[in-house]
Protein backbone atom coordinates (compact mmCIF):
# COMPACT_ATOMS: atom_id res chain seq x y z
CA UNK A 1 0.00 0.00 0.00
CA UNK A 2 2.83 2.28 0.65
CA UNK A 3 4.37 1.98 -2.59
CA UNK A 4 0.75 2.91 -4.42
CA UNK A 5 0.12 5.47 -1.97
CA UNK A 6 3.68 6.98 -3.32
CA UNK A 7 3.38 6.19 -6.68
CA UNK A 8 -0.54 7.75 -6.66
CA UNK A 9 0.56 11.18 -5.66
CA UNK A 10 3.66 13.35 -7.36
CA UNK A 11 3.09 15.94 -4.21
CA UNK A 12 5.24 14.49 -1.27
CA UNK A 13 2.67 16.63 1.65
CA UNK A 14 -0.56 14.55 -0.23
CA UNK A 15 1.43 11.27 -0.13
CA UNK A 16 2.63 11.74 3.64
CA UNK A 17 -1.43 12.97 4.72
CA UNK A 18 -3.06 9.96 2.77
CA UNK A 19 -0.13 7.28 4.54
CA UNK A 20 -1.01 8.84 7.72
CA UNK A 21 -4.76 8.47 7.38
CA UNK A 22 -4.27 5.38 5.98
CA UNK A 23 -1.99 4.05 9.01
CA UNK A 24 -5.26 5.44 11.24
CA UNK A 25 -7.52 3.50 9.13
CA UNK A 26 -4.75 0.33 10.16
CA UNK A 27 -5.18 0.85 13.59
CA UNK A 28 -8.41 1.64 13.83
CA UNK A 29 -9.65 -1.47 11.70
CA UNK A 30 -7.11 -3.56 13.87
CA UNK A 31 -9.03 -2.99 17.08
CA UNK A 32 -12.42 -2.88 16.54
CA UNK A 33 -11.38 -6.38 14.50
CA UNK A 34 -9.48 -7.59 18.48
CA UNK A 35 -12.65 -5.68 20.24
CA UNK A 36 -15.48 -7.67 18.48
CA UNK A 37 -13.41 -10.96 19.66
CA UNK A 38 -13.20 -9.83 23.05
CA UNK A 39 -16.87 -8.40 23.61
CA UNK A 40 -18.62 -11.50 22.12
CA UNK A 41 -16.45 -14.06 23.93
CA UNK A 42 -17.57 -11.95 27.14
CA UNK A 43 -21.22 -11.77 25.95
CA UNK A 44 -20.74 -15.99 26.02
CA UNK A 45 -19.28 -16.40 29.24
CA UNK A 46 -15.44 -16.20 29.30
CA UNK A 47 -13.92 -13.04 30.83
CA UNK A 48 -10.91 -13.67 29.95
CA UNK A 49 -10.26 -10.89 27.30
CA UNK A 50 -11.81 -8.34 29.45
CA UNK A 51 -10.14 -9.33 32.71
CA UNK A 52 -6.43 -8.85 30.43
CA UNK A 53 -7.75 -5.08 29.61
CA UNK A 54 -8.69 -6.42 25.72
CA UNK A 55 -12.17 -5.42 25.48
CA UNK A 56 -11.40 -2.45 24.51
CA UNK A 57 -11.01 -0.38 21.36
CA UNK A 58 -7.68 1.47 22.77
CA UNK A 59 -5.18 0.30 20.10
CA UNK A 60 -2.50 0.19 22.31
CA UNK A 61 -4.14 -2.83 24.27
CA UNK A 62 -4.14 -4.37 20.78
CA UNK A 63 -1.22 -3.57 18.48
CA UNK A 64 1.31 -5.82 17.69
CA UNK A 65 4.39 -4.07 16.30
CA UNK A 66 5.11 -6.80 13.63
CA UNK A 67 2.50 -7.40 12.59
CA UNK A 68 1.93 -3.36 12.07
CA UNK A 69 5.06 -3.31 9.99
CA UNK A 70 3.82 -6.13 8.12
CA UNK A 71 0.32 -4.48 7.17
CA UNK A 72 2.16 -1.21 6.17
CA UNK A 73 4.99 -2.60 4.02
CA UNK A 74 3.30 -5.78 2.58
CA UNK A 75 -0.77 -5.49 2.49
CA UNK A 76 -1.53 -7.73 5.36
CA UNK A 77 -0.67 -8.81 8.85
CA UNK A 78 -2.38 -9.25 12.34
CA UNK A 79 -2.65 -7.82 16.09
CA UNK A 80 -2.26 -9.65 19.31
CA UNK A 81 -4.86 -12.30 19.65
CA UNK A 82 -7.40 -12.28 22.33
CA UNK A 83 -6.95 -14.16 25.26
CA UNK A 84 -9.72 -17.10 24.77
CA UNK A 85 -10.28 -19.91 27.27
CA UNK A 86 -12.46 -22.06 26.14
CA UNK A 87 -13.52 -23.69 28.70
CA UNK A 88 -15.80 -20.73 30.11
CA UNK A 89 -18.19 -21.61 27.19
CA UNK A 90 -21.44 -23.20 28.09
CA UNK A 91 -20.86 -25.04 24.11
CA UNK A 92 -17.89 -25.63 22.10
CA UNK A 93 -19.84 -24.06 19.08
CA UNK A 94 -19.62 -20.64 21.11
CA UNK A 95 -15.70 -20.61 19.71
CA UNK A 96 -17.25 -19.99 16.47
CA UNK A 97 -19.29 -16.85 16.85
CA UNK A 98 -16.51 -15.60 18.97
CA UNK A 99 -13.80 -16.49 15.46
CA UNK A 100 -16.19 -14.63 13.75
CA UNK A 101 -16.67 -11.26 14.99
CA UNK A 102 -14.13 -9.76 14.34
CA UNK A 103 -14.18 -10.53 10.35
CA UNK A 104 -18.15 -9.30 10.85
CA UNK A 105 -16.91 -5.90 12.08
CA UNK A 106 -14.43 -6.12 9.27
CA UNK A 107 -17.03 -6.53 6.54
CA UNK A 108 -19.55 -3.64 8.42
CA UNK A 109 -16.06 -1.51 7.88
CA UNK A 110 -15.90 -2.16 4.11
CA UNK A 111 -19.20 -1.81 3.08
CA UNK A 112 -19.18 1.27 4.93
CA UNK A 113 -15.99 2.72 3.51
CA UNK A 114 -16.70 1.69 0.19
CA UNK A 115 -19.74 3.70 0.23
CA UNK A 116 -18.08 7.12 1.45
CA UNK A 117 -15.47 6.32 -1.24
CA UNK A 118 -18.29 6.12 -3.92
CA UNK A 119 -19.42 9.14 -2.38
CA UNK A 120 -15.98 11.20 -2.24
CA UNK A 121 -15.51 10.25 -6.06
CA UNK A 122 -19.01 11.22 -6.73
CA UNK A 123 -18.14 14.97 -4.78
CA UNK A 124 -14.58 15.47 -6.72
CA UNK A 125 -13.86 17.73 -9.73
CA UNK A 126 -12.82 16.17 -12.80
CA UNK A 127 -9.67 17.86 -12.65
CA UNK A 128 -6.99 18.46 -10.19
CA UNK A 129 -6.32 16.83 -6.43
CA UNK A 130 -8.97 17.89 -4.06
CA UNK A 131 -10.19 16.77 -0.86
CA UNK A 132 -12.74 14.81 -1.71
CA UNK A 133 -10.39 12.87 -4.25
CA UNK A 134 -8.18 12.19 -1.29
CA UNK A 135 -10.83 11.16 1.11
CA UNK A 136 -12.08 8.73 -1.67
CA UNK A 137 -8.56 7.26 -1.90
CA UNK A 138 -8.24 7.02 1.83
CA UNK A 139 -11.40 4.98 2.05
CA UNK A 140 -10.76 2.98 -1.34
CA UNK A 141 -7.71 1.67 0.92
CA UNK A 142 -9.64 1.19 3.67
CA UNK A 143 -12.11 -0.89 1.84
CA UNK A 144 -9.28 -2.81 0.26
CA UNK A 145 -7.86 -3.00 3.84
CA UNK A 146 -10.55 -4.64 5.96
CA UNK A 147 -11.32 -7.24 3.07
CA UNK A 148 -7.98 -8.06 3.16
CA UNK A 149 -8.09 -8.72 6.41
CA UNK A 150 -11.21 -10.91 6.47
CA UNK A 151 -9.43 -13.26 3.97
CA UNK A 152 -6.38 -13.47 5.79
CA UNK A 153 -8.42 -14.23 8.66
CA UNK A 154 -10.69 -17.08 7.42
CA UNK A 155 -7.31 -18.73 5.94
CA UNK A 156 -7.88 -22.51 8.14
CA UNK A 157 -4.32 -22.18 9.81
CA UNK A 158 -3.76 -21.72 13.35
CA UNK A 159 -3.59 -19.23 14.83
CA UNK A 160 -5.91 -17.13 12.79
CA UNK A 161 -9.66 -17.18 12.85
CA UNK A 162 -10.62 -19.28 10.01
CA UNK A 163 -8.37 -22.54 12.58
CA UNK A 164 -10.79 -21.40 15.05
CA UNK A 165 -13.81 -21.38 12.63
CA UNK A 166 -12.71 -25.20 11.91
CA UNK A 167 -11.66 -26.42 15.59
CA UNK A 168 -15.08 -24.64 16.49
CA UNK A 169 -16.82 -27.69 14.83
CA UNK A 170 -14.28 -30.26 14.80
CA UNK A 171 -13.57 -33.16 17.36
CA UNK A 172 -11.04 -33.08 20.36
CA UNK A 173 -8.90 -35.08 18.46
CA UNK A 174 -9.40 -34.35 14.65
CA UNK A 175 -5.76 -34.79 12.91
CA UNK A 176 -5.99 -31.41 11.30
CA UNK A 177 -6.45 -29.47 13.84
CA UNK A 178 -3.96 -31.43 15.64
CA UNK A 179 -1.48 -30.93 13.53
CA UNK A 180 -2.25 -27.01 12.24
CA UNK A 181 -1.88 -26.76 16.28
CA UNK A 182 1.62 -28.10 16.01
CA UNK A 183 2.77 -26.22 12.51
CA UNK A 184 0.45 -24.00 11.56
CA UNK A 185 2.34 -21.04 12.86
CA UNK A 186 5.05 -22.35 10.76
CA UNK A 187 2.97 -22.99 7.59
CA UNK A 188 1.70 -18.97 7.86
CA UNK A 189 5.20 -17.59 8.37
CA UNK A 190 6.60 -19.50 5.70
CA UNK A 191 3.95 -18.43 2.97
CA UNK A 192 4.29 -14.92 4.05
CA UNK A 193 8.40 -15.03 3.64
CA UNK A 194 7.62 -16.81 0.22
CA UNK A 195 5.31 -14.06 -0.54
CA UNK A 196 7.85 -11.17 0.10
CA UNK A 197 10.41 -13.26 -1.74
CA UNK A 198 8.19 -13.17 -4.98
CA UNK A 199 7.48 -10.07 -4.57
CA UNK A 200 11.16 -9.25 -4.39
CA UNK A 201 11.81 -10.94 -7.13
CA UNK A 202 8.65 -9.53 -9.48
CA UNK A 203 10.61 -5.85 -8.74
CA UNK A 204 14.07 -6.67 -10.52
CA UNK A 205 12.08 -9.13 -12.98
CA UNK A 206 8.97 -7.03 -13.72
CA UNK A 207 8.80 -8.47 -17.01
CA UNK A 208 8.27 -11.76 -14.74
CA UNK A 209 5.70 -10.39 -12.84
CA UNK A 210 2.75 -11.41 -14.72
CA UNK A 211 3.97 -15.12 -13.95
CA UNK A 212 5.43 -15.06 -10.53
CA UNK A 213 2.23 -13.88 -8.94
CA UNK A 214 0.76 -17.04 -9.31
CA UNK A 215 3.62 -18.41 -7.14
CA UNK A 216 2.76 -15.92 -4.23
CA UNK A 217 -0.03 -17.82 -3.40
CA UNK A 218 -1.04 -16.47 -0.18
CA UNK A 219 -0.65 -12.98 -1.70
CA UNK A 220 -2.50 -13.90 -4.67
CA UNK A 221 -5.48 -15.16 -3.18
CA UNK A 222 -5.99 -12.49 -0.59
CA UNK A 223 -5.60 -9.98 -3.39
CA UNK A 224 -7.41 -11.57 -6.38
CA UNK A 225 -10.58 -12.12 -3.28
CA UNK A 226 -10.43 -8.78 -1.66
CA UNK A 227 -10.60 -6.98 -5.26
CA UNK A 228 -13.25 -9.03 -6.61
CA UNK A 229 -15.76 -8.68 -3.60
CA UNK A 230 -14.35 -4.40 -3.42
CA UNK A 231 -15.52 -4.21 -7.23
CA UNK A 232 -19.13 -5.68 -6.34
CA UNK A 233 -19.24 -3.39 -3.46
CA UNK A 234 -17.96 -0.20 -5.45
CA UNK A 235 -20.45 -1.40 -8.37
CA UNK A 236 -23.52 -1.55 -5.83
CA UNK A 237 -22.48 1.31 -4.54
CA UNK A 238 -22.24 3.21 -8.02
CA UNK A 239 -26.13 2.15 -8.57
CA UNK A 240 -27.50 4.46 -5.76
CA UNK A 241 -24.53 7.63 -5.98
Amino acid sequence: MIFWIINRYSDLKIALLVGVLYLILIVGSLSLHEFGHAYIAYKNGDPTAKLNGRMTVNPMAHLDLIGMLMLVLIGFGFAKPVPVNMGNFQKRRNLFFVAVAGVSINLILAIIFSFLCILCYRFAPPSGMSAAEIFGDVFFLGTLLNLALIVFNLLPIFPLDGFRVVESFASYRNKFVEFMRKYGTFILLGLIVWGVVIQRICEYYPSSAYILQYFDILGFVINFLANTVAGWLFRLWGLFL
